[in-house]
């Protein structure tokens, strides 16, 4: 079965990483062979000597950065007429993918408008560090000119961002006697756990680039990243060669658990003692608290342990995205971090979270994560996921939310909107593990995943003109009998 786009088909308010997709009002792929966009980045060679101390562009060059066009020529990966991947990288890159854009939109009207009602004191967006540091590269200088700006970062996201300063490794590793040698190669980025953890300084957020309630508030997109999803979704510039071994189900839980820990790593952060904004509002769930108020029941449907619980009138939910249950009826498999998550969990939904208490529990599931990692290392092929027996078990969990007849009634809290569309991700991913490695479902299983996801999608859907879900009654069931006129 070939499934469809995951992210395109739910809101885009879940969109995950920077805001190229939406602050720019949207990308469109171009053909192979069509003028890029963009098409001018600086190249800046050093030459043994160190530039003027007192030139913004020093910062980037004594970092080892040498510009994306050095990449992009037409002898090496710039190919613009390229049939194939291998020779045409950038140009695909460039044409294709959102994030070369990742510059552009800070100029958009939408941006501008977020930028303003979230800070008053600068006048740009390219002024401030924190909206640089993921929309062009970490280290980018503020004080450049706009002209040295779009010289260096108009190719936004661009081939160092991810593969690292190129200074030491551009000539040599080209060269046949050092294409195995690590000193001359770019950062690598395969397998999957290594291309996942290069997107969480920006996708997740780390101490010195976050999206907090403040800027939410005044706009930008809440973080939601998901590997998996985004990698099926957004096109490669790579090899397919790179990912003949790929287990698309193995990739999802691996992209989960480091997204995890670099959550963690963020709130551990959020949590030192001198933070004078604590709790940070954006480590909670959105719709805990932006949902219509009107006819909200009187329990709300916890996915994470299959069961009803109430809470307290004003208590937010703590993790409904990245501290959500990793993968349903796989539990043994993440139990020993599922354990030191409650404890967190029960802190940070406290009425007054302990931020010293929250650090040492921080350090525990860190810790959990780091084994559970290594063990999942030396399977490199996903054996111990059986994708046919998880697809079943989450079919059943879908047909039983999605049936209004079902005991926990025909409404479920707006809250429960993260853990529906991770479960959406959960079926879309198990369906493409089936597939990729020929595994059999049942014929009625298969009918049932595609109109499952289908209506997981229509209940997702937010209201017209909204940015966040009603609370609604579950779709009606397809086959249901109609009711009374």
């Amino acid at each position: 079965m070939i499934l469809p786009k995951r992210w395109s088909r739910i809101p885009r308010v879940a969109f995950l990483g920077t805001a190229v997709w939406l602050l720019g009002g949207g990308w469109e792929p171009q053909e192979i062979g069509s003028t890029p966009r963009w098409t001018t980045t600086r190249v800046s060679h050093t030459t043994g000597t160190d530039p003027a101390l007192d030139d913004p562009e020093a910062i980037l060059t004594r970092a080892g950065y040498v510009g994306d066009f050095s990449c992009g020529r037409r002898g090496c990966h710039g190919d613009v007429v390229a049939l194939e991947i291998n020779g045409g990288e950038w140009t695909r890159y460039a044409r294709n993918d959102p994030h070369a854009h990742a510059y552009d939109t800070l100029d958009s009207s939408r941006s501008q408008r977020i930028f303003h009602a979230w800070n008053h004191t600068a006048n740009r967006p390219y002024q401030r560090g924190d909206c640089l540091g993921c929309h062009a590269l970490p280290e980018a200088p503020v004080d450049l000119s706009p002209e040295a700006h779009r010289s260096w970062f108009g190719g936004g996201i661009g081939c160092e961002s991810c593969h690292g300063p190129a200074r030491n490794w551009l000539v040599p590793h080209a060269r046949p006697q050092h294409k195995d040698h690590e000193r001359f190669k770019p950062r690598p980025l395969h397998p999957a756990r290594l291309q996942a953890e290069s997107c969480l300084g920006c996708h997740v957020g780390d101490a010195t680039r976050q999206v907090d309630h403040d800027l939410i508030a005044a706009g930008h997109p809440r973080l939601h990243f998901d590997f998996a999803g985004d990698r099926h979704d957004w096109p490669t510039h790579w090899r397919p060669t790179l990912d003949q071994d790929r287990r698309p189900l193995r990739d999802a839980v691996v992209g989960r658990l480091v997204a995890l820990d670099a959550a963690l790593n963020l709130l551990m952060a959020r949590a030192d003692s001198t933070n004078p904004r604590w709790p940070e509002l954006s480590e909670y769930n959105c719709f805990s608290c932006h949902t219509n108020l009107a006819g909200l029941p009187a329990f709300t449907l916890s996915l994470s342990d299959r069961t009803k619980s109430r809470r307290r009138p004003g208590q937010l939910d703590w993790g409904s995205w990245y501290a959500s249950s990793l993968l349903w009826d796989a539990e043994t498999t993440f139990l020993d971090v599922e354990e030191t998550l409650k404890a967190l969990r029960e802190q940070m939904e406290s009425d007054d979270p302990n931020p010293d208490a929250i650090r040492g529990h921080v350090r525990e599931a860190r810790s959990a994560i780091a084994n559970l990692l290594k063990t999942m290392d030396a399977d490199p092929f996903g054996t111990s996921f059986d994708s046919v027996a998880l697809i079943r078990d989450h079919l059943n969990q879908a047909r039983r939310l999605l049936d209004p007849g079902q005991a926990q009634g025909d409404r479920i809290r707006a809250r429960d909107w993260d853990r529906l569309a991770r479960l959406y991700l959960n079926l879309a991913t198990l369906g493409d593990d089936a597939r990729a490695t020929s595994r059999v479902i049942a014929v009625e299983d298969a009918a049932d995943l595609e109109s499952l996801l289908d209506r997981l999608v229509e209940f997702l859907a937010f209201p017209q003109g909204y940015d966040s879900p009603r609370v609604s009654p579950l779709p009606p069931r397809a086959d249901a009998p109609a009711g009374p006129n």
